[in-house]
């Protein structure tokens, strides 16, 4: 009994309630204790799906749409998140839709790497929205979820983005890194050397399945330099689905899925295109020195030379290429109800004679202005944000676009009369071939891809 009297002591007690307390700090790993710096510690192997999939990095680039909140009618969703470090004011950067109008505050869940493999220090701000510009005043819009970080300190890893901070989130992103920037950067004086050109696309949609006209796309961009191609994948046919497929293993592309539950041209403009664009426009940054914004029946083609590099370099020696952020190519359409081109009866076999960009040599003679349906070879770096057929907005107000000579490069844009009907081939025309330069290339390199995978992928015949 005098042993157990002097164990529970009080002097002992304490002694005791001291070690308890440490045990059980040390097996929960830190799930509740607030740091002097802020942080909540949190053991991830605790919470839900959707937040157990950052312990392996590798699941994390497998972006998707997540809601924000449990009310799917809200339609307040996120895709990807960058760290945007270019200026005094730096951010996590989140691609997200939400209503156009009256959008809700936001918040963002920041999640900091601690040694333990399972413990993330996190940290709740505020955010800000920020409306990715062209909503055509439909229901819902691109946006950004602005979360203002200190680079000072440690990175982010992931962030949740919330509508109450009080409440567990539904939704958790990677926070992608692509390069942090120096200390002594300057978008005034970046380098103009050509590194590495990308090709950015719209949502395909409508189970989009024209075997040989995106085999055209990716084969001819191939030629003319570009080096990666970045595709989002809202519905592909089976086809298509087979051939991207071959050139991911082969790696010329990155396809994205891009499910976006909110109906297209209704309440969103063409499958949330916008918010696509400027997704590819973070994704790229830093990986490639100039990437083209450009739909599948578009094609840049220099007038004077035979690459985008020799284009480029051309470009460089311009007045003011040092403040270019954006290079405009002007607008020309080549209407597909006019008829094929003379030769094309001469090709070899049926693939090869369904190449657009070899049937279809008429075009308008008069060329859209700049900004109306021009497309741009964009300087990621010097951007903010991205539209159809301009910059929206550039990373300083001194950085502009570069209005390029159709004489040096123009826009071929094969597509049928664009207020319907045949009257557009009315219009004054001229045959342009430039694209038969390329032509025995080009041929060799469908034939090529279509007779190896024509059985793999079940292409159809034609």
């Amino acid at each position: 009994m005098k042993i157990l009297a002097r164990l529970v002591s009080l002097p002992n007690l304490i002694i005791l309630a001291v070690i308890l307390t440490l045990l059980i700090c040390f097996n929960v790993i830190k799930q509740t204790i607030i740091e002097p710096d802020g942080y909540e510690y949190i053991n991830l192997t605790k919470l839900d799906r959707n937040i157990i999939i950052i312990k392996d990095k590798s699941t994390l680039t497998k972006e998707t749409w997540q809601y924000v909140t449990d009310d799917q009618e809200s339609k307040f969703l996120v895709f990807s998140a960058y760290l945007d470090d270019r200026k005094t004011d730096k951010f996590v950067r989140v691609i997200a839709v939400g209503r156009t109008r009256n959008p809700t505050p936001v918040w963002c869940k920041l999640y900091y790497k601690a040694d333990d493999q399972n413990t993330y220090g996190t940290k709740t701000i505020q955010g800000n929205h920020m409306v990715i510009s062209e909503n055509w005043g439909l229901k819902y819009t691109a946006r950004y979820v602005l979360c203002p970080i200190d680079t000072t300190k440690i990175l982010p890893d992931a962030v949740s983005i919330l509508t109450n901070p009080d409440k567990e989130p539904m939704n958790i992103l990677t926070v992608i890194v692509n390069s942090k920037t120096p200390v002594d950067w300057d978008v005034f004086n970046l380098p103009k050397k050509i590194d590495s050109i990308a090709v950015c696309v719209k949502p395909l949609h409508n189970e989009y399945n024209k075997e040989i006209e995106i085999m055209e796309f990716i084969e001819l961009h191939r030629l003319l330099g570009v080096n990666h191609f970045y595709f989002y994948n809202h519905t592909l046919g089976s086809q298509v689905d087979c051939l991207l497929r071959n050139y991911i293993s082969e790696g010329v592309i990155t396809v994205l899925d891009w499910q976006l539950p909110i109906i297209s041209q209704k309440e969103i403009r063409t499958e949330g295109i916008f918010a696509a664009l400027n997704d590819c426009l973070y994704r790229t940054m830093w990986h490639h020195s100039h990437v083209l914004f450009i739909d599948l029946d578009e094609y840049i083609m220099p007038e004077q030379v035979d690459t985008y590099k020799e284009l480029l370099e051309h470009l460089n020696t311009k007045p003011k290429a040092q403040t270019t952020g954006s290079f405009s190519v002007r607008n020309a359409f080549f209407y597909r109800q006019w008829p094929d081109d003379e030769d094309i009866g001469n090709l070899n076999d049926e693939p090869a004679m369904k190449s657009i960009t070899l049937r279809k040599t008429r075009r308008k003679t008069e060329l859209n202005p700049h900004r109306i349906r021009s497309k741009y070879i964009a300087r990621p770096e010097m951007i903010t944000m991205v539209g159809n057929h301009f910059i929206w907005q550039y990373l300083d107000r001194k950085l502009g676009p570069m209005n390029v000579d159709p004489e040096v490069a123009l826009m071929h844009h094969y597509r049928v009369c664009e207020f319907g009907g045949d009257d557009c081939v009315e219009q004054s025309s001229i045959v342009d071939r430039r694209v038969y330069t390329y032509k025995d290339r080009l041929l060799s390199e469908i034939r090529s891809k279509y007779y190896k995978l024509r059985d793999k992928c079940q292409l159809l015949e034609y």
